[in-house]
């Protein structure tokens, strides 16, 4: 009977052993590529890497720059870095929203050089958001699948020059969402601890575009866009539209129909491009904004936060707000 237990025991121990020595293959997996983690989010997107890199292995919490070509199950390209913008790859930190979260839970599967597919599953791209493809077209199909063709250029490198844990992450989107009430957060004001958004202001009998501290409801602060032309309304002159007819000297607010008016569009590089094919850029000077400079200069990153995510007011015990 004693001999029976002491061969259960070795087989259970031999079997142990080899459930730690043998790792379990979690997910859809391709080429050149086994899923090693029980992570469930990473198990639910497939990568299949086409040609291996020879560079470091991608790490949350790091820099990655990639291009992309994002291709729905139907065929249709709706995103590729390639053609968006300036053509530029994505510069993101891994983990922190600032891309889909397809590319935060599979990029650091990747080494850099690497050519690979994702599948992603749509909770994992756009989901339910109402979405139109950076490319221009057609709104992208609610819950829609995506197949990202990416080419990891650069990884591992840590922004030493950052405090991270004093950066606050907006809620993040990859277009402005037509007819939807939203603010403009400039990148530099969240890194100076100012949290400046797009507004209007009165100056020399215009409304000029410049950036100041977010006013919780102050409504020259919000803004909406227009899916028809591109143009940009401000709440608060909801007669008026951004015109760009010389970005040099800035933006300003004149009335609906102008020619220089529509053309707006937000890339997945964070920046907001007029209808001259120009970013908007902060004048570091008078903190108004124009679209001129240099392409990726200080001043030129936004994103998104919808109107509805107020910050409460302070109350205080006696009821009354002070």
């Amino acid at each position: 009977k004693k001999m029976k237990y002491a061969v259960a025991a070795l087989l259970s121990s031999s079997a142990a052993i080899q459930l730690r020595t043998a790792p379990d293959v979690y997910g859809p997996n391709g080429d050149n590529y086994t899923n090693e983690s029980a992570n469930y989010d990473l198990s639910r997107i497939g990568i299949n890497v086409h040609a291996k890199g020879h560079g470091p292995q991608c790490t949350a919490g790091d820099w990655a720059v990639v291009h992309f070509k994002g291709t729905l199950t139907d065929g249709r390209v709706v995103t590729d870095s390639h053609s968006q913008g300036w053509g530029n790859p994505l510069t993101f930190t891994i983990g922190s929203s600032d891309a889909p979260k397809c590319f935060d839970l599979a990029v650091p599967q990747l080494h850099a050089g690497d050519h690979a597919t994702l599948s992603c599953p749509s909770y994992y791209a756009w989901g339910g958001a109402y979405t139109m493809s950076p490319l221009g077209g057609e709104p992208i199909p609610l819950h829609s699948d995506v197949n990202y063709e990416v080419e990891v250029m650069d990884c591992a490198r840590h922004p030493e020059d950052l405090a991270t844990d004093e950066i606050h992450h907006q809620p993040h989107t990859t277009t402005m969402q037509p007819d939807t009430c939203f603010y403009l957060h400039s990148h530099t004001g969240e890194h100076e601890a100012i949290n400046q958004v797009l507004t209007t202001r009165l100056e020399g009998g215009k409304q000029v575009l410049a950036v100041e501290h977010k006013v919780v409801d102050e409504t020259e602060q919000q803004w909406f866009w227009d899916i028809k032309d591109g143009s940009l309304r401000n709440q608060a002159h909801p007669d008026l539209r951004v015109d760009w007819t010389d970005g040099v000297k800035g933006l300003f607010l004149s009335p609906k129909g102008g020619a220089h008016q529509g053309g707006f569009d937000y890339t997945l590089n964070d920046q907001v491009f007029a209808g001259n094919h120009n970013p908007l850029t902060i004048n570091h000077d008078d903190y108004t904004v124009h679209t001129a400079g240099n392409y990726g200069e200080n001043g030129q990153f936004w994103h998104i936060e919808y109107c509805y995510n107020f910050v409460p007011k302070y109350v205080s015990e006696d009821g009354l707000g002070h």
